[in-house]
């Protein structure tokens, strides 16, 4: 499994649609799909300093985060680095209840 560091969410999590487009929009269940005890896999990525490619263990885990105060749909999600723990990364991501917005942008794709 590879992950980009250019993005914070791989782009498994780029599921959610519009409902401009006519499509069927997509609901917080399409996200829940990626719940579970977390991937294991490997992140290349290029030094830009001296152009070799990098391959280190990486760990994603997303965890669904139950709000009553709220109709949009939350969830803790996290990235580790075995091998870089100092860049470990996590962030809560929302997806509003008319699935339109997914991380406070506007969803596009399905």
């Amino acid at each position: 499994m590879r992950f980009s560091r250019l993005l914070p969410l791989p782009v498994a999590l780029a599921i959610v649609a519009p409902a401009l487009s006519g499509q069927t929009a997509a609901t917080a269940a399409d996200i829940d799909r990626l719940v579970g005890p977390g991937s294991v896999g490997t992140l290349t990525y290029r030094d830009y300093s001296t152009e070799a490619r990098t391959v280190i263990k990486a760990a994603l885990l997303l965890t669904r985060i139950l709000e009553a105060t709220t109709t949009d749909a939350s969830w803790d999600f996290r990235i580790a680095y075995a091998d870089e723990p100092h860049a470990n990364r996590g962030e809560t991501v929302t997806f509003s209840a008319d699935g339109r917005v997914f991380r406070k942008a506007t969803a596009t794709v399905r």
